[in-house]
């Protein structure tokens, strides 16, 4: 038979990537909110495909006069769930040649109708009313400690620093909140990845003891399964390989609970190394919500999640999915689209408690966090990426750097702008001052960023830009704190000296 090679292949990767992973439950991120929602709709398909199967098998049992329609409608309602299992090839290949048998027994399948009462109906009926139950009730108290703990973040983010005893307070009660929604949520995951990994034996297993019992009850029908017997030994086999690995995963989260204390335990130490950022295999990465003040209108904070990764700054809203597409295609807002020219700095100067600020060249982001450790963590990792960035881009193209320096400025010394590219670093006053022969490299700063004329000679190293002389003397006039600007050949001139004390 063709199913003799089908069913060899798909059953170790039945679960492999689609169990949700009790660790995003911790996080509460979009991807596990995403994931959910994928989860919860399937559960839905399949109790809805699994009503319809025994619908049609009551139907067998007590519409006997009926036989025949009742069994086509049987066999189709089979043929829809293996839709359910279309990841799988190995289930849905074995839902199939069910479908292939059923219409051969029509004629004898009077006969089976209190059998198939037994293995399909009353089986089926109560993986129905006893484990997506569970999985409902499950999900009321879920979305109830979700709601209080959306209250209890909100509660600890407004209340100001001039009320220590009600910010201790509101602490107190979001830190049991937290404790309680991750028990919760760990809780509910466990639940849906229950129905995942018995959905598969249950069903195979269930219909397999209706086909074997046709076979050794019907005498008049064993030349007709004489052709089936190595399909059902090897789907014998499958179904107890899916149960097996089924268990051992259930296993796996018997200890679900312990993953709650580990990860409050990291997120709350305020001492995590850093990961080296020498190294550019190795990447600076870190996510979590933060509250986001609007740029405009009423100027008010709302719980964003925010991603650093790939040298760039984004958030998502942590509502899910607007349609059933991978969450992947979710649009996202960038903050900081280049680190390189992106700075960070604490803003102690707000009523809120925990904020930093992060500047770009065309906007500001005031963020908040919900702890002090937070709040040190997420600068420590954004300078930390800058750092990494500028450091891997200097390295990469500093030749190119230099071979464009050397053509629009022609009477410097092109050697004095190829030693920015070769210098190790050791030197710290020509790292400093080096940031404004950089941006000599990015597009369009070969004008005036104010006035648009050409090959300007000042670069504001904070902002990414550079401007001409006559533009210069405006930046020159505002805050360092705002602008800093030096002059293109004094950069090149204090990388010279360093150069000639090394």
């Amino acid at each position: 038979m063709d199913g003799d090679t089908s069913l060899s292949g798909g059953t170790a990767s039945f679960l492999e990537g689609k169990l949700i992973d009790l660790t995003e439950c911790l996080r509460d991120s979009p991807g596990f909110r995403a994931q959910l929602y994928e989860q919860e709709r399937q559960i839905s398909d399949l109790e809805a495909r699994l009503d319809k199967v025994v619908m049609g098998c009551e139907k067998m049992v007590d519409a006997s006069v009926s036989y025949t329609d009742t069994a086509r409608f049987f066999t189709t309602s089979i043929k829809e769930l293996s839709e359910h299992f279309m990841e799988n090839p190995t289930i849905r290949h074995a839902m199939r040649q069910f479908c292939d048998v059923l219409p051969k027994l029509h004629s004898l399948y009077s006969v089976l109708c209190d059998q198939a009462h037994v293995t399909i109906q009353k089986s089926l009926k109560a993986f129905l009313s006893g484990n997506l139950s569970k999985v409902k009730e499950t999900k009321k108290t879920f979305d109830r400690i979700s709601e209080d703990l959306n209250t209890a973040v909100n509660r600890n983010a407004h209340t100001p620093k001039t009320k220590p005893q009600e910010a201790e307070e509101a602490s107190v009660i979001l830190a049991n909140m937290e404790t309680q929604f991750s028990h919760h949520a760990i809780d509910y995951g466990y639940q849906v990845n229950t129905i995942h990994c018995e959905k598969g034996h249950e069903v195979v297993h269930n219909l397999l003891t209706f086909m074997r019992a046709q076979s050794s009850f019907f005498s008049q029908g064993y030349d007709l399964f004489k052709e089936y017997d190595p399909f059902i030994a090897q789907l014998t086999s499958t179904a107890e390989a899916l149960k097996k690995e089924s268990c051992a995963e259930m296993d796996k989260m018997s200890k679900r609970h312990s993953l709650v204390v580990t990860q409050h335990l990291q997120d709350g130490s305020p001492d995590e190394p850093l990961l080296p950022m020498d190294n550019p295999a190795v990447p600076i990465e870190i996510s979590g919500y933060l509250f986001k003040k609007g740029s405009s209108g009423f100027k008010s904070w709302s719980r964003r999640y925010f991603v650093l990764k790939e040298d760039q700054l984004v958030y998502h809203s942590r509502s899910k999915a607007v349609n059933d597409e991978d969450y992947n295609k979710t649009t996202y807002v960038t903050v900081a689209d280049d680190l390189r020219i992106c700075t960070v700095k604490y803003a102690e100067d707000q009523e809120r408690r925990f904020c930093f600020e992060v500047v770009t060249p065309n906007k500001s982001c005031m963020l908040q966090a919900d702890s002090d450790a937070q709040r040190k963590k997420w600068v420590a990792y954004l300078e930390a990426g800058v750092a990494r960035a500028l450091r891997i881009s200097m390295s990469a193209k500093g030749e190119r750097g230099s071979n464009r320096m050397s053509v629009m400025y022609g009477e410097m010394d092109s050697s004095l702008v190829r030693y920015r590219a070769d210098s190790d670093g050791s030197t710290a006053l020509a790292n400093d001052y080096s940031l404004g022969l950089y941006f000599l490299e990015v597009p369009g700063n070969d004008k005036c960023a104010d006035c648009s004329s050409p090959r300007p000679n000042w670069a504001s190293i904070n902002l990414g830009i550079m401007v001409c002389i006559k533009c210069s003397g405006i930046h020159r006039c505002v805050c360092v704190c705002v602008c800093v600007c030096v002059y293109v050949y004094v950069c090149v001139c204090v990388c010279v000296c360093a150069h000639a004390c090394v």
